[in-house]
């Protein structure tokens, strides 16, 4: 998978967000939780003094944002273009939030976060019925998940169909070989429970028709039957 091939990206990411409920909340969520987690990391404050007035946005907050568009444009430089305002614009508004309101900024940061990362879970648990990307691969999951919802707007509006199409093939693709790797691993874990495992002994155990099982111990105690002997009655005249 290359870091920087779009389609690559938006497949990995895209097969793990293909129930359409599922999709539209991350659609409300990704947002909310990019704009606050910008918003918290600004709390470190300048990381470095310039003497200008801007300095105050020399924070982590900003400086990741910056990395977030960078990262974009090189994916697709027209819709990091496109999400460039956005994504930056987030951090300085975030910035100016925590210098204006403090504490309390932070606290709805807070619950915002709490509430968007748990609807997203339950996205995941009851919806899409699959575990987050992040769990596989945080750092894709953590830069591709704005860049995802962002293109399933365009998708929506009619835009860049011909890549949906083939975003919709490949995802399709890794779909049925997840449900084949899901099949198989059920398969063998079905077939080495004890139970299983018991059953099958049981039947190797079974006598062939006609038969009756012998134990070995019955074998070894049983005491030879005695010869039998013809019993011959005489005839009186």
């Amino acid at each position: 998978m290359g870091l920087f091939d779009l389609e690559d990206q938006l497949t990995f990411y895209n097969s793990y967000h293909h129930n359409q409920v599922n999709v539209w909340i991350h659609t409300v969520c990704v947002p909310l939780i990019l704009v606050c987690s910008f918003a918290a990391l600004t709390n470190t404050g300048p990381l470095f003094i310039l003497g200008k007035w801007y300095d105050i946005y020399a924070n982590f907050g900003v400086i990741i944002s910056i990395v977030y568009a960078v990262f974009y444009v090189l994916l697709d430089p027209v819709m990091g273009t496109v999400m460039m305002p956005f994504v930056i614009g987030s951090s300085i508004i975030g910035t100016n939030m925590v210098l204006e309101y403090g504490s309390y900024a932070n606290s709805i940061i807070t619950i915002i976060l709490i509430i968007s990362w748990a609807a997203q879970f339950i996205g995941h648990g009851v919806f899409e019925k699959r575990a987050p990307a992040l769990l596989d691969n945080l750092f894709q999951a953590l830069f591709l998940a704005p860049f995802f919802v962002c293109f399933e707007l365009v998708f929506k509006c009619g835009f860049r169909l011909d890549l949906q199409d083939r975003l919709e093939i490949r995802v399709q693709k890794e779909l049925e070989k997840l449900q084949a790797e899901q099949t198989t691993r059920k398969t063998t874990r079905e077939t080495t429970t004890p139970r299983a495992v018991a059953n099958k002994n049981s039947k190797s155990d079974v006598s062939p028709v006609g038969s009756t099982p012998l134990t070995r111990s019955a074998a070894r105690e049983e005491p030879p039957s005695p010869p039998v002997t013809r019993r011959t009655t005489r005839k009186t005249k």
